[in-house]
């Protein structure tokens, strides 16, 4: 499935080609670019329990709702929290999360109400979008290696099926990119907000992996944790031992960030058993890859691409795919 990148006033978001041919669903991938939202928040932030200003996390989902066609106050959220559980969402979830309280826990949501908008969040797994153009069913997935292990994804189909009688062959599954193949077994740097390590073996089994705070989110830390040292911006110097404050911090950040990917690297070839192939992801990654020892690929947007593409091949039954989604 492709997908197309559109432009609204400084908004960035993508749609999938798919969803827009097949008709009667609004929907939309967000970036973090075309919002109010200041400072670490800048400037699309959706997250409404980050502590950004809760105003500013409202005009953002309004002006994101309105470029894709959505209803933003029928929004329905959940609580993710990396399980297998898919909710069927009623007139009487309409509002959860953004004016309501949500009283459930859920990383898939599932409805065929017409004008309600469904909302996953994703800073490091796979937000899956799934639509039946027949029946007019929509899904929204969170899916993290565990709940990726858990069949998350396999069980939203299921109630697709279950509930509102969907057909398999009829569902459509929008990812942000083409899909891509790596040599197996395969191991994931993302480097986002956190950096998650994710392992798939020969058999494209996810076996785990590791999560670590992200090198901005370690810096972030660092400066308001720590009196007088300054806040820096992600680059790499020139050496790695350095005399300067901002360039040991820099050094600290990237050099480290690497050396660490060595080392799990390493680490997680001496668990398999065996060569893997090591691939770098995220925005962060630009910074990183580059200073590594170990050859890595690098990939800005190989979580949605190829994990996606694994996950369908494991599963064997749709079109798998992730990205940032909204859908109605």
């Amino acid at each position: 499935m492709e997908f197309a990148e559109h432009n609204q006033n400084g908004l960035l978001y993508l749609t999938a080609d798919g969803f827009t041919a097949a008709g009667g669903a609004a929907h939309g991938f967000s970036t973090r670019l075309g919002g109010v939202s200041q400072g670490i928040y800048a400037s699309l932030n959706l997250g409404c329990n980050r502590g950004d200003d809760p105003a500013a996390v409202r005009e953002n989902f309004a002006r994101f709702c309105a470029a894709i066609g959505a209803q933003g106050d029928r929004m329905v959220f959940s609580s993710q929290v990396h399980g297998d559980v898919v909710r069927t969402v009623t007139t009487a979830d309409v509002g959860k999360g953004l004016d309501r309280k949500v009283d459930y826990e859920a990383d898939g949501l599932v409805t065929d109400i017409p004008g309600v908008t469904l909302v996953v969040f994703s800073a490091d797994c796979l937000p899956i979008l799934l639509y039946d153009p027949v029946r007019r069913v929509i899904a929204a997935v969170h899916a993290g290696w565990r709940g990726t292990a858990l069949g998350v994804v396999s069980r939203a189909v299921d109630k697709m099926r279950e509930v509102y009688g969907c057909d398999s062959a009829d569902i459509l599954a929008a990812d942000a990119a083409a899909a891509e193949e790596y040599p197996l077994p395969v191991i994931v740097f993302d480097f986002g907000t956190a950096t998650t390590v994710t392992v798939v073996d020969e058999q494209r089994r996810y076996r785990g992996g590791v999560i670590l705070p992200g090198i901005k989110l370690g810096m972030q830390a660092l400066f308001t944790g720590t009196a007088q040292l300054p806040d820096i911006r992600i680059e790499a110097p020139a050496h790695v031992i350095c005399t300067e404050t901002v360039e040991s911090l820099q050094a600290g950040a990237v050099y480290g960030a690497a050396a660490m990917t060595d080392g799990l690297v390493e680490r997680m070839e001496s668990e398999l058993g065996r060569p893997c192939t090591a691939v770098g992801t995220g925005g962060l990654g630009r910074f990183v890859v580059p200073h590594c020892r170990r050859r890595l690929v690098y990939d800005e947007h190989l979580l949605l691409r190829g994990l996606g593409m694994i996950w369908r091949r494991a599963q064997g039954e749709i079109h798998s795919c992730g990205a940032m989604g909204n859908a109605v």
